[in-house]
């Protein structure tokens, strides 16, 4: 049987390396990356529950630590670990919005083609929604087979 060992990171390390990355010391933001990543991929994955996404978010997350560690640092001092969890809490949830409107437009797409071609008597039709036409920018209806000619919005049945 294994165990599972979780290492928690130091909080003063971790305090003085975001101190290090934030006047660009890149050896620095990498220890603070050996000590933080475990626990930042531990913490997106429970929230996203899919390995793929835990791993761009991940990367994500530090990218931002990176990019703003001087700005954190000036305004904010030490908690890097406080800080770093809130960014990944924070990207996690973003990431969770930005799957879920993707999906969204596949379950529209399927419940709207199932509604359509019900209200058609069964003849089959095509209906795609892509993203700006799901905001509802314009809508395409593809070919009625019953007539072997596109219907415009509104026709009635011939």
């Amino acid at each position: 049987m294994m165990s599972s060992f979780r290492c928690e990171p130091s909080a003063d390390v971790c305090d003085r390396l975001l101190r290090r990355v934030a006047e660009r010391d890149r050896i620095a933001f990498r220890g603070l990356y050996r000590q933080l990543v475990r626990a930042v991929f531990r913490q997106v994955g429970e929230e996203l529950g899919n390995t793929a996404s835990a791993v761009a978010v991940t990367k994500a997350v530090f990218v931002e630590v990176w990019s703003r560690a001087p700005v954190h640092a000036a305004g904010h001092g030490a908690e890097a670990i406080g800080w770093v969890r809130a960014i990944a809490a924070r990207r996690a949830a973003e990431r969770s919005m930005i799957d879920a409107l993707r999906s969204a437009p596949d379950d529209h797409d399927a419940r709207a083609g199932r509604e359509l071609t019900a209200a058609l008597d069964g003849g089959e039709l095509t209906v795609t929604l892509d993203d700006a036409e799901f905001a509802g920018a314009r809508t395409r209806v593809g070919r009625w087979a019953g007539c072997g000619r596109h219907r415009p919005h509104g026709e009635p049945r011939t």
